[in-house]
């Protein structure tokens, strides 16, 4: 496997040992604190919405309601009371989690150095419009983002972060808002421009890519044959001049981009080089800490230290083999 890289420059144990051992402690501490106030509002809250619930019931049974909206609404009230209470109960779990995930990704960056971490940036902050332009993400009205790791790498800025798109769709005269992308952007400033769109997008069969080369919505520019099989296989690879296509899909860039579905774990990569900049949406990523449990140490916190180094470096080798060579000339 390539890696131009001259080295990797972490990983799960140094971030572990460097930057949270230190802490670890006070982690640890933090989490038992969490862990009992946990307990002890469950200790407040569950015979209290027992109670309510055997209240309601009761003033159903003797007063014979009948009514389905009376017995919806005493439902309701019980079902209210209900997840409030949860809410409540682990209100010191979600307070804990987000001081564990500000350690972490704080740790990580200051490991790899010309790094941040921003656990809710703003939403007007991080132009999306490169991701939209090149159908790396659906049309939407709303974009909500958190934990964002921006820095530099030889010189290219890059940003990765997570994003939860939305769109507001209309049925007569009401409106609803539905979720239409939720998973990670990557967007790479690069020192030169491309004088043509590159998109890389999942290969739909043979109608499918059909469509889509004949769409000029849907993508720019006509499909381009890629002679690697295992490439081909999953992806189609479009552009506004193929000629450029041979200087940025390159064997190497192949091999490492070949990786991104199981160091991202999800199949739905697309990615786009557009001028100066090179965009990869991953959609339908777990989130950082997903499947977290205040229940569990935080020294078994390795593994999903691993996971996110690798996506970071990961961003690291693809700046590595996009400016290796001088292969962002202009084409006149």
């Amino acid at each position: 496997m390539s890696d131009l890289s001259p080295a990797r420059r972490g990983t799960a144990d140094d971030v572990f040992t460097r930057h949270l051992l230190p802490v670890v402690a006070k982690l640890e501490r933090d989490r038992l604190t969490a862990l009992s106030a946990i307990k002890q509002r469950v200790i407040l809250t569950v015979p209290l919405t027992i109670a309510l619930w055997a209240a309601i019931v009761f003033l159903l049974v003797s007063f014979e309601a009948r009514s389905a909206y009376v017995i919806a609404l005493g439902v309701a009230v019980a079902t209210g009371a209900s997840i409030a209470a949860w809410t409540y109960c682990m209100l010191p779990s979600g307070r804990f989690a987000d001081q564990l995930r500000e350690t972490i990704l704080g740790g990580v960056c200051s490991h790899l150095g010309n790094a941040r971490y921003t656990r809710r940036p703003d939403d007007n902050a991080f132009d999306l419009s490169a991701f939209r332009d090149v159908h790396l993400v659906p049309s939407y009205t709303t974009a909500s983002l958190e934990d964002q790791i921006s820095g530099t790498h030889r010189g290219s800025t890059f940003t990765l972060l997570e994003a939860r798109l939305r769109k507001r769709k209309r049925t007569g005269k009401s409106s609803s808002m539905r979720t239409v992308f939720t998973g990670l952007l990557c967007r790479i400033q690069m020192p030169r421009r491309i004088s043509a769109n590159v998109l890389i997008v999942a290969d739909q069969g043979g109608w499918g890519s059909w469509v889509r080369s004949v769409s000029a919505w849907m993508t720019p520019g006509e499909r381009v044959e890629i002679k690697h099989a295992a490439f081909e296989a999953k992806y189609d690879v479009f552009s506004t001049d193929p000629r450029i296509v041979r200087d940025v899909i390159t064997p190497e860039f192949i091999d490492n981009f070949l990786r991104l579905p199981a160091i991202l774990k999800t199949d739905k990569v697309l990615a786009a080089f557009s001028g100066d900049v090179f965009c990869i949406s991953a959609a339908e990523t777990p989130a950082f800490l997903d499947g977290f449990s205040v229940k569990r140490p935080v020294i078994d916190m390795r593994e999903e230290l691993g996971a996110l180094i690798d996506e970071v470096m990961l961003v690291h080798r693809l700046i590595d083999l996009l400016l290796a060579g001088d292969r962002y000339a202009r084409h006149d």
